[in-house]
């Protein structure tokens, strides 16, 4: 078998592995888009309840697929936390939100709602949070794969 012929199979296995997946079905991107629409409506109903009693809304990780979902909800936190100094005292594109310092969940004396933006370090966040905000019952939110609040 020549390379080109190896080259041409793994396309036509990855090709066919999309088709069962659904990728060239419209009807696959129009359910995701549902489920999209579905947890924006959820996370700004969290938002709009913990505004009005007056709590501290911030997301944790300033994170592209982050920004791409708040943009895409037009979700407005008070603030985002990131853990990489080079990104501190900056802004995210679109919504325009200060990225700070993880050492101000420590100046926050209410309980807050965290929206996790690196969603896949979900675990990870809750437990930093925890050690640096002791005793307080912080809500934590992923909006993908699945949604959750804890």
């Amino acid at each position: 078998m020549q390379e080109t012929d190896r080259g041409n199979d793994s396309v036509k296995t990855m090709v066919a592995k999309e088709e069962l997946a659904g990728y060239y079905n419209v009807s696959t991107y129009d359910k995701f888009q549902d489920m999209v629409n579905e947890r924006v409506k959820k996370i700004r109903s969290i938002i709009n309840v913990q505004k009005q009693q007056g709590g501290t809304v911030l997301g944790y990780g300033a994170a592209a697929k982050g920004n791409t979902f708040l943009n895409y909800g037009k979700l407005k936190l008070d603030f985002i936390v990131d853990d990489n100094p080079l990104k501190w005292d900056l802004f995210t594109l679109g919504m325009n939100i200060r990225i700070v310092s993880p050492e101000i969940l420590k100046s926050i004396k209410g309980d807050c709602l965290i929206v996790v933006l690196s969603w896949n370090f979900f675990d990870e966040v809750r437990q930093r949070v925890a050690k640096i905000r002791p005793g307080f019952n912080d809500t934590f939110v992923r909006y993908y794969p699945d949604f959750e609040v804890k």
